[in-house]
């Protein structure tokens, strides 16, 4: 029984040190995995990030080309208006000197 239990508590020491050798590889190659694993996450964030800039980049290059767009047609009406308001004074002035006419050839038809 004595040799039984020799044998059996070197079978069970074996068993233990093969257990540990496992469980020691098991985790190397967790340990592996898991800085392929960032390795791969890094890579994509700074892939994210690339294509992140671009789309900013691109984004930034659309707005300047509307705020000039819209620039160029806020000075396009300013001088509109400004056309408007000066062809409206003329006219004006035309009308005005049109009634003056009427007036002094009313008052030279009276006389």
């Amino acid at each position: 029984l004595r040799k039984q239990l020799t044998l059996k508590h070197e079978e069970f020491d074996a068993l233990k040190s093969q257990l540990r050798q496992q469980i020691q590889e098991l985790n190397l190659s967790m340990d592996e995995i898991e800085k392929e694993h960032e390795s791969k996450m890094l890579f994509k964030q700074k892939e994210h990030e690339a294509v992140m800039e671009e789309c900013q980049q691109r984004m930034q290059s659309v707005l300047d080309k509307k705020n000039a767009q819209i620039h160029r047609l806020k000075r396009l009406l300013e001088k509109t208006v400004s056309d408007y308001e000066k062809e409206k004074q003329t006219h004006q002035s035309m009308l005005n000197t049109q009634n003056q006419r009427l007036q002094q050839l009313t008052s030279e038809l009276q006389i």
